[in-house]
């Protein structure tokens, strides 16, 4: 064991050093070189806590898990440059990053492998990762706090994300399972062909931006519950030809702005602008209506049950 030791430096020419709990507990300065150094997690440990003494990281390192399936606790400026943690990789069992302190988090410069569960401060945080650090990734677990998830490339299918508030989502397909009773809302940014499972208990809301927003492959929404859930779009962008279709309040002005209907594909009156094909699910806009003079119907969110008009919102 390792005790009354403070700082650990590599050598130049790189060094794996595997440490357990114990050996780090008065480590405060970890300090790499500009060769590949490696701070790896004994077997027989299964936790290690950088937030604990706040142990601070001048050049690259990388952090290696063990296989016993360990649970790794990081601070946000533990990885906010490529000068500190600049890769975490989990071991041969579940792994699990945890978010040690409240803030903004984000894993631009760190290289994120074989961990399975992130998991936020109890007190909410903001991550935003990339779809390569989510290839491994199946559960993303929020907290009381207010959460948010940004996406900044697609990250795949497969991911059950529990308790968080804000999810925005990026170019590209994801696959995404909601649990939990938190209060979500889930930002669009391009409409592309994601799939959302909502099974939390919450109130679910899936916002769409602009009608650029939909110009692509509509999303897949199983789960839908008309009491809890709503499509909702950025009011003044959504406005067909009529002065506005939503009140302050977001609510659609006009009952008869939304139709759905057995093989309804278009719209079938000059002031229906959002219509529901009934065989399908398939939710759809068109900007101005049933008339003629701008031709393009745009796909929204194939859903697993009809609904109405109430289930169209609007937002500033």
């Amino acid at each position: 064991a390792v005790t009354d030791i403070e700082t650990i430096v590599f050598n130049s020419s790189g060094n794996t050093l595997t440490v357990d709990t114990n050996d780090m507990v008065d480590i405060t300065t970890i300090t790499g070189s500009a060769s590949t150094d490696i701070l790896q997690l004994a077997d027989s440990s299964t936790t290690l806590d950088l937030t604990s003494d706040m142990k601070t990281f001048t050049a690259s390192v990388e952090i290696q898990l063990g296989s016993g399936g360990d649970n790794l606790t990081v601070a946000a400026s533990q990885l906010d440059s490529s000068s500190e943690i600049t890769a975490i990789t989990g071991g041969a069992n579940t792994d699990t990053l945890t978010l040690g302190e409240t803030g903004t988090y984000s894993l631009a410069n760190t290289t994120l492998s074989a961990v399975e569960t992130i998991v936020f401060h109890s007190s909410g945080n903001s991550l935003t990762v990339d779809g390569a650090d989510m290839t491994d990734v199946n559960t993303v677990t929020g907290s009381a706090g207010t959460d948010t998830l940004i996406l900044s490339t697609a990250a795949g299918s497969g991911i059950t994300v529990s308790n968080v508030d804000n999810i925005t989502t990026a170019s590209g397909a994801d696959g995404l399972t909601i649990t939990g009773a938190a209060n979500v809302t889930i930002t669009e940014s391009a409409g592309v062909g994601d799939t959302y499972a909502l099974n939390g208990t919450g109130n679910h809301t899936i916002q769409y931006a602009d009608a650029s927003t939909l110009a692509g492959t509509f999303e897949t929404i199983t789960g839908w519950d008309s009491s809890t859930d709503a499509l909702a779009f950025e009011a003044s962008s959504y406005i067909g030809d009529a002065a506005g279709l939503f009140d302050g309040g977001g609510v659609l002005l006009s009952a008869g702005s939304f139709a759905s209907g057995s093989g309804l594909t278009t719209s079938n009156g000059a002031a229906v602008f959002f219509f529901q094909d009934t065989d399908t699910g398939i939710v759809r806009y068109d900007a101005d209506g049933s008339d003629a003079a701008v031709a393009t119907v745009l796909e929204i969110a194939d859903l697993d049950a009809t609904i109405t008009s109430a289930d169209i919102t609007g937002y500033v």
